[in-house]
């Protein structure tokens, strides 16, 4: 009796030992807060793909998730602030016209380089300063690929361009080619002839490798046929003709994407 009483224990025992590990399916929860102060919610181990978001309450701001890692740029005129956070660390990184510096904490230490004002900084405090910069080398690499990736989401490579439209020759339109092999979402985002005429995207994408053709005239009056790859906006009231004989597309942020005249 005795016997079967020390085997129970021993299992109850060998279970509770497996129950305390965890898995590799388990979430990891990030306390940290992102650069806009906004909590960044956990992400799926098991999940393999890239996820790219423009935060709409600040569309400078764009994040990008993969498997355990969280990359986030907030990209304005006079400076750049990275941050990336995965279990290895967080890498922050600064870069505007006086300064260039990282700041990485890992669970081996502080780590804080590069050049501000004109003085070189250096500091560490920790256990592990060769551990702290393999790790700050590994994020620093991870970092570029996704700022490429970032900035494709804020400064597309669009093209806008003025053509002679095929219904009537007195009429031109205004082109914007999507050179991505996504598609760009344009909503907000603003075009402008030489006169100051503007006008605003509502809810609109231009598709990949695709063609979006503005229109002054109405769509009664162009005789088109319309496909996956060429979107078309009719009756905008902004003219590219006559004394309109320039376009400027801007983004959300005001920043000029691309501009051409005829």
């Amino acid at each position: 009796m005795a016997s079967k009483q020390m085997e129970s224990i021993a299992t109850a025992a060998v279970l509770v030992g497996l129950l305390a590990v965890p898995t590799a399916s388990q979430n990891i929860e990030y306390s940290q807060q992102r650069i806009s102060d906004t909590p960044i919610a956990s992400t799926e181990t098991s999940s393999t793909d890239i996820d790219v978001n423009i935060d709409p309450e600040d569309p400078s701001t764009v994040e990008i998730e993969k498997h355990n890692m969280v990359y986030t740029v907030k990209e304005k005129p006079t400076q750049r602030t990275e941050q990336i956070r995965t279990p290895e660390g967080t890498l922050t990184l600064i870069r505007n016209n006086n300064s260039r510096i990282s700041k990485l904490s890992t669970p081996y230490g502080e780590l804080v380089k590069g050049v501000e004002n004109g003085r070189t900084v250096k500091e560490f405090s920790g256990e592990n300063r060769t551990e702290t910069e393999k790790i700050m080398n590994n994020l620093n690499k991870r970092a570029e690929e996704y700022r490429e990736k970032a900035r494709q989401k804020i400064l597309p490579d669009l093209q806008i361009r003025i053509t002679k439209s095929k219904a009537t020759d007195e009429d031109e339109r205004a082109r914007i080619e999507n050179e991505e092999s996504s598609s760009v979402d344009i909503t907000g985002w603003t075009v402008v002839n030489s006169d100051g005429d503007t006008y605003s995207f509502d809810d609109f994408t231009v598709p990949p490798r695709g063609d979006l053709l503005i229109y002054t005239a109405s769509e009664s009056d162009i005789n088109v046929t319309e496909n996956n790859q060429t979107r078309y906006i009719y009756g905008t009231g902004t003219d590219w003709d006559g004394g309109s004989e320039e376009a400027a597309l801007f983004n959300v942020e005001g920043v000029k994407i691309d501009e051409d005249s005829y």
